[in-house]
């Protein structure tokens, strides 16, 4: 059974060859100075309702159904984050979004279930209590690490968000350029994670946007965690945290979903 518990690491770039596991990208230096920088300016990005929230700048207008908006409360204030529908039940969004409902695109509003963290990133997968079936759900993509074939800088890709941070807000999607993608190791030396940071010419990801998606080429890559600014020019930064440890807790959910129905069916 997993733990249930929040992660929170801070991280830096890894600077030493590795032999024994997947080899960071080779980093320019001011492309180490961008990690650094939105190390030291990361937010959290809870978006409290009861004030203005800022969510996607820029970009525009979507429907993309499979793209969801995550509630929870803290302290008797609703807050929210977005998340990606994987299948009828299973929803990505970032582990410290809390989460006890999700609306989807269409205004419906389903109560959670429970979810399990992801160890090695800030992702968790989320289910709900009744089922909810979309015409399409968000494909995966590749595993990068696995395969060794990190995103080059310069990759074209998209976020989605929802505007102005409240229930029930106008979907949003927002063109953005992957700066460098690879592993990033914690402070505390512990097991590497995998990482995109990204930026746009124009509009940028916002405080509020936690949860929602990174896509490129139609499949789901990456959860968008932390917010910062790049240092050249004080654009927005997002932080993305990729999916390579996702994989083995989506394998374990549906073995043990599986499971429990088989179990039903014989009583």
């Amino acid at each position: 059974m997993f733990e249930f518990q929040l992660l929170f690491h801070k991280v830096r770039l890894e600077k030493t060859a590795i032999s024994t596991r997947v080899r960071q990208l080779t980093f320019q230096a001011w492309r180490a100075a961008v990690f650094y920088c939105v190390c030291a300016a990361v937010v959290i990005s809870l978006g409290a309702v009861s004030s203005p929230v800022h969510a996607i700048s820029g970009g525009t207008s979507s429907t993309q159904p499979w793209v969801v908006q995550v509630i929870g409360y803290k302290e008797g204030r609703p807050y929210v984050c977005s998340g990606s529908m994987l299948s009828s039940y299973m929803i990505l969004t970032a582990n410290h979004c809390a989460a006890q409902r999700v609306i989807f695109a269409d205004g419906t509003m389903i109560d959670t279930a429970g979810f399990y963290p992801v160890k090695q990133s800030d992702i968790k997968v989320l289910l709900i209590k009744d089922e909810y079936k979309l015409k399409e759900y968000a494909t995966l993509g590749p595993n990068y690490i696995d395969s060794k074939n990190p995103v080059p800088a310069g990759t074209r890709a998209t976020v989605y968000g929802y505007d102005g941070g409240g229930l029930q807000t106008a979907q949003k999607k927002l063109t953005v350029v992957v700066e460098n993608h690879g592993l990033v190791e914690s402070v505390a030396g512990e097991r590497a994670q995998e990482t995109f940071y990204v930026s746009a010419h124009s509009g940028g990801i916002q405080v509020g946007d936690s949860g929602g998606p990174l896509v490129i080429n139609g499949l789901l890559v990456g959860v968008i965690t932390q917010v910062g600014v790049h240092p050249a020019d004080n654009r927005p930064m997002g932080v993305i945290s990729g999916l390579s440890p996702v994989f083995s807790v989506i394998e374990q959910v549906e073995k043990y979903r599986k499971a429990r129905a088989f179990i039903s069916s014989e009583l």
